[in-house]
């Protein structure tokens, strides 16, 4: 087993966010980062891609992107990105 020293305010930061995640404790979260930075395999990466894409048509939401999908993309992007001063 290993054990890490941790200063103070980045222990209660990973308390914190640990907690907001949803993780009992400390350990599982970390783990949980440690396993994500792992890099996948071909394999794992198609699974991951595959899945996103069957969550995204089980939602009923979907259309083809063209360019006029993506024109109002942009738009709704810069509407919701501006700075009161670039109104």
């Amino acid at each position: 087993m290993m054990q890490i020293n941790i200063p103070p305010d980045a222990e209660a930061s990973l308390r914190t966010k640990a907690g907001q995640a949803g993780f009992a404790d400390v350990t599982e979260y970390v783990l949980m980062l440690i396993q994500r930075d792992e890099p996948l395999s071909e394999a794992e990466n198609a699974a991951r891609i595959e899945a996103a894409i069957d969550e995204g048509v089980r939602s009923g939401v979907y259309g083809i992107a063209d360019d006029a999908f993506w024109e109002r993309q942009r738009g709704e992007l810069k509407r919701n990105t501006a700075r009161p001063s670039d109104s």
